[in-house]
């Protein structure tokens, strides 16, 4: 698989700006187990912490919401519909993965969520997390101007109390780029293949958010599949890969061996190869818009206004509209199509 290469504003799991970053990475090729005590612990705590967030399936997709045609593809629809927002509103793409593993759980726990209430849980989960995660939140006007008026303020406040009394107030789970960025310390390498690693990895966790295939997944399991992604698509040697699953095991507790691991790579592989086959097949194309593929990829960071999300359609049976396309990974934005009555 190859790198991802020029995506721009792409969010780093840590905001700092490249000086810093190259001065850390600098660092941690010097003393690379200065902080392992520290990095036990913290891996302890968030191996233990995972485990209240995880969902034992995703069959509310495939059973009870089937018949109000809920599908995995509906779901991928309003992953993209969130990175559209936060991207729009340059907020990090970590949110996504967060309002995602609540509106998941909720779903799982609610019976009968008609989609005209299963969106407006999408828009409430996604304004808790961005006021969870941003110091500087979008105002609630702005986000149920997306509804295209089917929403108010007070119906956005009504289902946050509703979702959070579901949850139980579990409102931050750890997620996959949480891990990323841990794993990211047993790794030493050049400043330059360690940011590739960075750029890659963190891509890779953005597209598990968009498949359901890891809702049921542990979070450090995706997470290593994405960094062992990394690794083999960026130029190290074979040693310093065998030094990082060394330490993955030592450090961690985890092998790199373990089934689920190995599922989540398989997955994320065939995602991968997915993506780059539509790259290949609309190089030739001099138009910059072209129709997805059934499974859809989070987009680059773009400046364009959301689509609203009453515009996320359950059922569709036509070709999807076009989308723009991601020249250098691949990724693309999705939208479309009708409303439905609350």
């Amino acid at each position: 698989m190859s790198a991802v290469k020029d995506r721009k504003h792409t969010p780093l799991p840590v905001e700092i700006n490249d000086d810093e970053l190259l001065e850390a990475v600098g660092m941690l090729c010097v003393e690379p187990f200065e902080a392992v005590p520290d990095l036990r612990g913290a891996f302890t705590c968030m191996l233990l912490a995972e485990v209240k967030y995880v969902i034992p399936n995703y069959s509310y997709i495939k059973s009870n919401q089937a018949s109000l045609g809920f599908t995995e593809r509906w779901r991928s629809k309003i992953v993209d519909w969130k990175y559209q927002v936060v991207d729009h509103y340059e907020y990090s793409r970590e949110i996504v993965a967060v309002s995602m593993s609540m509106l998941d759980r909720f779903t799982m726990r609610s019976n009968n969520l008609s989609k005209k209430h299963f969106q407006l849980a999408a828009m409430s989960t996604l304004f808790m997390a961005i006021k969870l995660e941003e110091q500087n939140p979008m105002e609630l006007s702005d986000l149920v101007a997306l509804s295209k008026g089917c929403f108010q303020p007070k119906h956005v406040k009504m289902m946050e109390g509703i979702v959070l009394e579901s949850l139980e107030w579990m409102t931050t789970p750890i997620t996959a780029s949480m891990f990323v960025n841990h794993f990211l310390i047993l790794i030493v390498t050049d400043e330059i293949s360690e940011i590739n690693i960075i750029e890659v990895a963190i891509f890779l966790t953005e597209i598990s958010v968009c498949d359901s295939f890891f809702i049921s997944r542990r979070a450090s399991s995706t997470a290593l599949a994405c960094v062992l992604l990394a690794l083999e698509s960026c130029p190290i040697t074979s040693s310093q890969y065998a030094n990082f699953t060394t330490r993955v095991k030592e450090v961690c507790n985890l092998n790199i061996a373990d089934p689920s691991v190995l599922a989540c790579k398989a997955k994320l592989a065939e995602l991968s190869d997915t993506m780059q086959a539509e790259e290949d097949n609309n190089n030739s194309q001099p138009a910059e818009y072209y129709t997805t593929s059934p499974t859809p990829i989070s987009p680059l960071r773009d400046s364009t206004s959301p689509t609203g999300v009453v515009n996320v359609d359950a059922a569709q049976s036509v070709p999807e509209a076009s989308v723009k396309r991601a020249k250098s990974s691949g990724a693309v934005t999705h939208s479309n199509v009708d409303k439905g009555t609350i």
